[in-house]
């Protein structure tokens, strides 16, 4: 992945086409050809290959090589401005053309005049459109920052050779500009056809002179171990006589002739700022390049104050930099380079910038290497790279950043010896060597994938196994940076769950990993990346069923986490509804439920469901006639009412029916409140129109139903609530027959508490009030059952299915005094499905209803034997009919008398299998009983 940005233009030599001066018609042929080219005129290029004549055939190879120049231009131009790979591949082909035509027309023509000139043209080539185009700025890496494989590579092979050309070139051109004045036909052939002007001015002394200086600087950089300095003295291109007898005095060399050229080119092209700033830089890292520093610092800021913002002043101010910290003034270096961040260069070029972080860190790394102390030596070591972490987790870079941080990595890990032990590395790289081989991994797996090769397959494993090591070992390191820590971690769990394949005990303790990132470095950039990472990979597990085994303990833990450590993030606030519910609702913790998603900020996919959830868990808390509670209850009921009225017409259609949804429940909330507070005709006023505005939504209208019939009976409305239902069953068959079922359940838990309210009271008005009361409702409970009974037997139900619609009617019938007819159905029902838990539990509350220890107590035995068959008969987690079973088997014995002994200890046995004794009726008449036959 290259870091295709915009680049800066090359150097300025002039405004204009230089060969523009000259007669055309007179015009030296090879200045036409190049000036075509450089002015872009491909169409004018071509047209003069295929008809100009041409006497010298070095001026045929010169087009051909021209052209495949203007192609390169082109193309590498477009591929620039579009990121086009293929379109840069094609590019640097032509490129490549071009210089082996290039580099065989100098072969060709060893004694031809322009052969200087082609020398020079390969050198800048070679310096400009090869190393700082095609290679990413190789020459200021090289330079300033830290190379890849590839730059280096192309460094230290193009360098040498521009700077043979260019030495070659400017000694070529020394005897041409001495011996063409004293030809004969100097005037006619050199000077009228712009070749003395080409070979003299623009070339001798202006270009060579730039370039071969730039040339000896770059060759002055290289190692010992170029080829170069391993064959001083055998250069075919550099006289022997030029070259010193070891690198190190061949190094000092170069830069002593490079000062020397500089500073007469700059005494020849004092008025030309496009050539004197460039001359200018280039001389100030020279001197730098010679431990002259406070001249190197003079020289520079002559650059500097120039004002023009480019490669070249950029380099000056990294050299500055640079000059400024080996002469003692460290201090002022760093700030140098901290306010270079605002650099318009650097804002602009992703390389430019990473330029600035390679000098800061090969500075820090400097100043790390001359500490004494070895654990502060290791500190100032590691502190040397947090200049690329902050460069990777800059937020303004966006997907540029992650660009950046594997180009860096890659450069890491290209720069790792074979078999270097992981502990000498710094911690930073060991880091980055592990994320490489995971998405190394993560890559084979998916074109494996991708093309079905199980050879891909295996081979991609290992990498992840490489990076589970490198890793682990990295963990074990001391005082690692937060940041680093963080992405080793992060790296870790994910290699971790790519081996898993799929082991559930593997995911989890891949999972694992993940949640001890999340609860040790939660505010670091890459923890939000792995928390997703984490949920994407728990939540599917933990909706499977059945669940596997380890999932809820590991998922509950994670989402606990996320919560407490990150309560802020978007992962923890889109995990919030689904842990609200999966986890704490199910293991009863309804407050902490409620708290969890009171936080869910509006705006997020799950907020409207969210808050309805919230609305039904605070209408299941204890204490529901808690004035307080009520009020909370209904101010947060009308607040989501008037969001989703707010929100109507907005997202998709999905979305919307969310919306819709919520405003539902909110309404059904605030009818709850009102039946509540025994406001029983505002809960019918709420529900009016309900159906028709939520049609689309049967659960809500199942609720809202069931509601309008309680709120009818509440208010005294028998006569209305039967309407209510008969108009139900019409319009919602399926929703009502289900709803009629609920509210008969309802109905007799009133029933049952009206009577218990008249056994309680000794007021004969009152009693009679609660008996009048519980009779009517009792009566309506009977029409209810009836009309659901009814509608049943139209649906073509077997008998074994009408069962289910035959027993809310004996139940009523019993509940309105009506035992007999009752139990006329109930003993039918005996004889086919005596086996049939409800059909024993309502049979057995008929005959205990019946029955007495003065009259009908053999009602009250056989309704004990069927107690014990549907005790006997049950299996955990126990029913609502399980603990009634009990509680009127021991009542029996209490109503009889036998086995009384027993009761006490009977009560402690199912305090062991649940301490709540089942709940509500169960737990009081259960603890009386306890308590009565207490030894």
């Amino acid at each position: 992945m290259r870091l295709i940005l915009p680049i800066c233009g090359g150097l300025v030599f002039g405004a204009g086409p230089q060969w523009a001066s000259a007669q055309l018609d007179n015009l030296d042929k090879a200045t036409l050809i190049d000036g075509l080219r450089r002015e872009g005129m491909g169409e004018l290029l071509k047209h003069f290959a295929q008809t100009a004549t041409f006497e010298d055939p070095a001026d045929a190879q010169f087009v051909l090589y021209s052209q495949h120049l203007y192609e390169f231009d082109v193309k590498f131009d477009q591929a620039l401005s579009t990121g086009d790979t293929t379109l840069r591949t094609e590019a640097v082909e032509s490129f490549n053309e071009g210089l082996a035509v290039l580099r065989q027309l100098i072969a060709d023509f060893p004694d031809h005049l322009q052969r200087p000139i082609w020398q020079t043209d390969l050198g800048e080539l070679l310096l400009l459109s090869d190393l700082y185009s095609i290679h990413d700025y190789a020459t200021l890496f090289a330079e300033f920052g830290v190379m890849t494989a590839e730059q280096r590579a192309a460094f230290e092979r193009a360098a040498p050779e521009a700077m043979e050309m260019l030495v070659d070139a400017d000694l070529g051109l020394f005897r041409t500009v001495g011996d063409l004045p004293k030809q004969a036909d100097f005037t006619d052939k050199y000077e009228l056809t712009g070749l003395w002007r080409r070979v003299n001015e623009e070339y001798y002394q202006l270009k060579t002179p730039f370039y071969l200086t730039h040339a000896k600087h770059f060759v002055a950089l290289l190692p010992d171990s170029n080829r170069y300095y391993q064959t001083l003295g055998q250069n075919k291109y550099v006289p022997s006589a030029l070259q010193k007898k070891t690198a190190s005095e061949e190094r000092q060399a170069l830069w002593t002739d490079a000062a020397r050229r500089l500073e007469e080119l700059l005494v020849r092209q004092q008025s030309n700022n496009s050539v004197k700033q460039p001359a200018l830089s280039l001389l100030g890292r020279v001197l730098l390049g010679q431990g002259k520093y406070t001249e190197a610092i003079a020289k520079l800021d002559q650059a500097i104050a120039m004002g023009t913002a480019n490669r070249f002043d950029f380099a000056a101010r990294l050299a500055k930099a640079q000059a400024l910290f080996r002469s003692n003034q460290q201090s002022e270096a760093m700030t140098q380079l901290q306010a270079m961040q605002g650099y318009s260069l650097v804002a602009q070029d992703l390389r430019f910038r990473l330029l600035l972080t390679d000098t800061v860190h090969q500075l820090m790394l400097e100043q790390a290497t001359a500490i004494k102390d070895n654990a502060a030596r290791q500190q100032a070591l590691a502190d040397a790279y947090e200049p690329y972490l902050e460069l990777f987790n800059d937020e303004n870079l966006g997907d540029a950043g992650e660009q950046i941080k594997m180009f860096v990595f890659r450069r890491w890990q290209e720069n790792v010896k074979p078999n270097q032990s992981m502990n000498e590395l710094p911690a930073v790289v060991v880091s980055a060597i592990g994320e490489m081989g995971r998405i190394a991994g993560q890559n084979m797996m998916a074109q494996a994938q991708e093309s079905e090769d199980a050879e891909l397959f295996d081979q991609a494993m290992p990498k992840f196994e490489q990076s589970v090591t490198a890793l682990t070992e990295l963990l074990k390191r001391a005082n690692l940076s937060p940041a680093v820590e963080a992405n080793a971690r992060f790296n870790l769990a994910r290699s971790k769950y790519f081996l898993a394949q799929g082991d559930i005990d593997k995911v989890i303790q891949a999972a694992h990993e993940y949640i001890a990132l999340g609860e040790k470095l939660p505010n670091e950039t890459v923890t939000q990346t792995a928390m997703a990472d984490m949920v994407s990979i728990l939540r599917p597990l933990h909706t499977q069923q059945p669940r596997p085994v380890g999932v809820d303990e590991v998922y509950s833990k994670a989402g606990a986490m996320l919560l407490e450590k990150m309560p802020d993030s978007a992962v923890a606030h889109n995990e919030r509804y689904y842990y609200a519910l999966a986890i704490l609702n199910a293991a009863g913790k309804k407050t902490e439920a409620i708290a969890v998603l009171d936080a869910l900020p509006f705006g997020y996919p799950d907020y409207f469901l969210g808050q309805a959830a919230k609305l039904t868990l605070m209408l299941e808390l204890p204490n529901q006639d808690d004035e307080a509670l009520i009020q909370q209850i209904d101010e947060n009921a009308q607040a989501l009412e008037r969001e989703t009225e707010n929100a109507q017409g907005s997202g998709d259609e999905t979305q919307q029916a969310l919306i819709t949804s919520a405003g539902g429940t909110a309404r059904l909330a605030r009818v709850d409140v009102a039946m509540r507070r025994g406001q029983h005709e505002q809960a019918v006023e709420l529900l009016q129109g309900f159906e028709d505005q939520y049609e689309s939504d049967p659960a809500l209208i199942s609720f809202a139903l069931e509601k309008r019939i309680l709120s009818q009976v509440e208010a005294n409305q028998f006569k209305e609530a039967g309407e209510q239902a008969q108009r139900m069953m019409a319009r919602f068959p399926d929703d009502a027959a289900f709803v009629i079922d609920n509210v008969l359940g309802k109905l007799e838990s009133m029933i049952d508490g009206l009577r218990q309210q008249s056994a309680q009271t000794l007021v004969a008005a009152e009693k009679r009030q609660f008996e009048d009361r519980a009779t009517a409702i009792a009566t309506t409970a009977v029409d209810l059952a009836k009309l659901l009974m009814d509608w049943a037997k139209t649906q073509n139900l077997s008998e074994e299915e009408m069962v289910a619609f035959e027993l809310p009617y004996t139940r009523a019938l019993r509940l309105a005094g009506r035992p007999d007819e009752a139990r006329t159905i109930i003993e039918s029902m005996l004889t086919k499905f005596d086996t049939d838990p409800d059909v024993l539990h309502n049979a057995l509350e008929m005959y205990f209803a019946l029955g007495s220890p003065t009259k009908n107590e053999e009602l009250l035995i056989e309704a004990g034997g069927m107690a014990n068959v549907l005790i006997g008969g049950l299996q955990p987690p126990y029913p609502p009919i399980y603990w009634n079973a009990w509680m009127r088997r021991l009542q029996i014995n209490d109503l009889l008398q036998q086995y009384t002994d027993d009761i006490y200890f009977r009560v402690l046995q199912l305090e062991q299998t649940d301490a709540n004794l089942g709940g509500e009726p169960y737990k009081s008449e259960l603890t009386r009983l306890k308590v009565k036959y207490q030894p």
